[in-house]
């Protein structure tokens, strides 16, 4: 089994009300992530840190109560995530692969104002800006030669503010951003259209995308994996996988 081991470094605190409790538990889904230092071992040796990783596997279906997730999250000193809606997004910039330069290339070329979206400065020092899509609508997570930039929604979860990444860093939000308390925006119709997952089309043969990652996520979960201990039809599934999705 991996070996769980600890990081005790130390930094400053962020308080309740300036972290997890800003976020609506009516609005939003909390995960429960691992302590923010810990780490795992894998087989190879090298060790690997997990404190934004959920702790549950299945934590793309699994059941929460939300208030009595950020309760626990908040008295074990553990970190919080937010499994996103399919109406919520967030912009997610990694400043160490080039997100911020991508970001204002992006803001630039479409003309969008981003000083207006409640936002997260996240330990590693980039961004988690929120917004609200409308129902049913399916976004491109990457654009071609934006580095750095990730749309998030359905399917996916980010790290809440108040945790703590694995450099010993907080997650605090922008004092120079609207308080998400008062409201999360639209994402302007620019936007959308920049980041709208291509309409493949009809339901049938050739044609994919027309499941969540998680109804994947939920097929997956009713098969066996001993039906699948041969390459070919592990290969054949992961390919399924990647066509309905």
């Amino acid at each position: 089994m991996p070996k769980l081991i600890a990081n005790p470094a130390a930094s400053g605190k962020v308080t309740f009300d300036d972290g997890f409790g800003r976020y609506d538990a009516d609005l939003f889904d909390f995960l429960p992530l691992n302590m923010w230092n810990a780490r795992k071992r894998l087989a190879n040796g090298t060790v690997k840190p997990i404190g934004k990783a959920p702790i549950a596997a299945r934590w793309t279906t699994i059941r929460v109560v939300s208030r009595a997730i950020r309760r626990r999250c908040h008295a074990e000193q553990r970190n919080m995530g937010i499994r996103l809606k399919p109406n919520q997004l967030v912009i997610d910039i990694d400043p160490r692969t080039g997100g911020d330069e991508s970001f204002a290339a992006f803001c630039f070329d479409i003309g969008l104002n981003p000083d207006t979206w409640p936002c997260v400065i996240t330990g590693s020092g980039g961004r988690h800006y929120y917004l609200l899509v409308p129902d049913g609508f399916a976004v491109q997570e990457t654009l071609d030669d934006l580095p750095g930039l990730e749309f998030k929604s359905t399917g996916r979860q980010v790290v809440a503010a108040g945790s703590r990444h694995p450099n010993s860093e907080f997650y605090r939000w922008s004092p120079n951003h609207p308080d998400i308390r008062d409201g999360i925006p639209l994402a302007p119709k620019r936007l959308l259209n920049a980041i709208k997952q291509a309409d493949r089309g009809g339901n049938g043969g050739g044609n994919g995308g027309q499941y969540t990652p998680d109804q994947r996520a939920t097929m997956l979960a009713r098969q066996h994996v001993r039906e699948f201990r041969h390459e070919t039809r592990l290969r054949h599934l992961m390919f399924s996988c990647t066509h309905a999705t």
